[in-house]
């Protein structure tokens, strides 16, 4: 690294972040690759390269009881809610909420889990099994005298499962409500009070099986008798927090794990038949992962949609679930955190049902503690609000801070020279602060980020010039004085879509001992 020139002829160094992938914040901005950003709130990056506001939600029916515990998938666009004892039926289709009579009494908060067999979903709040068909409305599953309370019932290899202290509890094949004691049962080893906490099908014929401090691999086999099923332990250390986390994402199963401290995922060496937990795949968000509170996250639940995981957790103490994290599968980049206003709070999920028998789009409703049903859009429709039941608009504010820009001094300060946003597809302002040496705010600016101006097209984006033009907005930074490093703080509300952040500066006094 060349040391201090005096002399006024010192070239401009260049430093850019092309494109803005996503989010490390376990590592300090002065060490982040170029595509890395330190922090973002409601920001999403796909595989275009443009950082754009999160994907927008649709509010389509409130429960009369104004709250909501639970949604599942009943198959052709209808679902089933609850709030407590009070049940639901919900045909997004139709978009007609019905009060349903004769479903248990649950009580206010409970986690409910339940799974889709043929054309009955089977739930359970962790005692009784119940049953719910649009044709034959509810009822209850008589259990074996080995597995007199069921938890995280799955319909798996042909076959009801459900979690009995540390017992799996597994019904005749396609036939869900008929259990053989003799028969009908696997057990991971002795220690009862060491319960199971989730499970879930991984891959076709194998079972992911967790405890909080450990994590299990079944293989069952095409042909194999539940006796002859064969149980791999295959981590010792890292287990499962909260059966709600347990999502099947292409060929591996991503989970939150307390012992662990972080999202982990089972997955397959590439080129052998090695399954393993790896490298934890929130390595990158620890200051999220750090804020979650881990004694109530028997609320946190998750679900795979749109080429991402959708993490919904309780973050900095609160006692429900406040925010989402969010993962690129495809970038395998964290996106930052999601997080709705109800009410001026910061909420998230509180459960999650998919509806993928629509061909036109796989539909995923969420609900939320103002018992609201809400349908998230594709980020391809460009919905940068949250749509009201009314059909009025609620623009939400986002925000980005970026690395630190050090222009690969290791040695010498630098004097900033100028800095230039370029943003397309955009329609609103953003605020844009210059911050030195991670505390030091230079610059504070709103700048104009509407592409609608007739300006010469990028090399692969084929715009219409008079419609969809990138528009760059460029800061002075002479004035600013000697630093280590910038960063750039962007926030505002609608639609601001970055692509790059270019930055210039000179090389200047080298730092000295006092």
């Amino acid at each position: 690294m060349p040391l201090y020139n005096p002399q006024l002829d010192d070239e401009v160094l260049l430093d850019a972040s092309v494109p803005i992938a996503g989010v490390n914040n376990s590592s300090p901005p002065s060490a982040l690759d170029r595509t890395s950003s330190a922090d973002a709130e409601n920001r999403l990056t796909q595989r275009d390269g443009l950082n754009r506001p999160r994907p927008g939600i649709t509010r389509l029916k409130q429960s009369p009881t104004g709250n909501l515990d639970s949604v599942h998938h009943l198959g052709t666009g209808v679902f089933l809610s609850n709030n407590a004892a009070n049940w639901y039926k919900f045909d997004n289709r139709s978009g007609v909420l019905s009060t349903l009579t004769g479903g248990p009494a649950y009580p206010a908060g409970a986690q409910v889990y339940s799974t889709l067999a043929n054309d009955v979903l089977y739930f359970s709040k962790g005692d009784t099994l119940n049953k719910y068909s649009i044709a034959a409305g509810f009822g209850s599953v008589v259990l074996p005298a080995n597995g007199p309370t069921a938890k995280y019932p799955t319909w798996a290899v042909y076959r009801l499962i459900y979690a009995y202290q540390n017992t799996l509890i597994i019904s005749d094949i396609l036939d869900p409500e008929v259990f053989d004691v003799a028969t009908g049962s696997l057990t991971l080893d002795p220690q009862k009070s060491d319960e199971i906490t989730g499970l879930n099908l991984w891959q076709t014929q194998r079972l992911a099986v967790f405890r909080n401090g450990s994590t299990y691999v079944i293989e069952t086999g095409p042909n194999l008798a539940v006796p002859d099923w064969e149980i791999n332990r295959i981590s010792a250390t890292v287990g499962c927090r909260c059966h709600g986390t347990i999502v099947q994402t292409e060929t591996d199963v991503l989970f939150l794990s307390e012992t662990g401290r972080g999202v982990y995922r089972i997955s397959q060496a590439p080129g052998s038949d090695q399954q393993g937990i790896w490298r934890p795949v929130s390595a990158d968000i620890q200051g999220y992962i750090d804020r979650i509170n881990w004694a109530a996250c028997d609320t946190a639940r998750a679900t795979y949609w749109n080429d991402l995981y959708l993490l919904s957790v309780p973050l900095d103490n609160f006692a429900f679930n406040n925010f989402l994290l969010i993962y690129s599968i495809t970038l395998d980049k964290w996106q930052g955190t999601w997080c709705f206003d109800i009410g001026g709070v910061d909420t998230a999920v509180r459960d999650f049902a998919r509806d993928r028998t629509d061909i036109n789009s796989t539909v995923l409703l969420l609900v939320t503690r103002d018992g609201i049903i809400s349908r998230f859009t594709y980020p391809a429709d460009h919905q940068y609000f949250d749509q009201n039941i009314d059909a009025t608009r609620q623009y939400y504010g986002s925000h980005l801070l970026s690395r630190s820009f050090t222009f690969g001094e290791d040695i010498n300060q630098i004097r900033p020279h100028s800095v230039r946003f370029q943003f397309l597809e955009s329609e609103d302002p953003v605020d844009i602060t210059v911050i030195a040496d991670r505390t030091v705010e230079l610059i504070k600016r709103q700048a104009q980020t509407s592409s609608y101006l007739l300006s010469l097209p990028i090399a692969g984006f084929p715009f219409d010039l008079d419609k969809e033009g990138y528009k760059n907005v460029p800061i002075g930074l002479l004035g600013a004085g000697i630093c280590t490093e910038l960063q750039f703080y962007l926030e505002g509300t609608g639609n601001w879509t970055l692509y790059q952040i270019k930055a210039s500066a000179f090389e200047s006094m080298p730092l000295v001992a006092t």
